[in-house]
């Protein structure tokens, strides 16, 4: 499993989350995203990467994120 930072805005965990699976003509592809857990808690801020079709390249998105070059 990859590892996540904290999310750079509250501090909070981060967690991988895999999303449905998107098919592109006959093949089908995951989809993963990361962003802060506990958001159904409100433990944290909510803040979620986009969709990427492997769980490395979402952890990749998130780590490399800061607070300067986030939407």
């Amino acid at each position: 499993m990859d590892e996540l930072k904290p999310c750079p805005f509250c501090g909070g965990e981060a967690e991988l989350i895999r999303g449905r699976d998107l098919q592109l003509g006959s093949t089908v592809h995951e989809q993963w995203s990361a962003g802060c857990k506990g958001v159904e808690d409100g433990d944290c801020c909510g803040v979620h990467e986009p969709s990427y079709f492997t769980s490395s390249f979402a952890a990749a998105a998130w780590n490399r994120r800061t607070p300067e070059n986030a939407p």
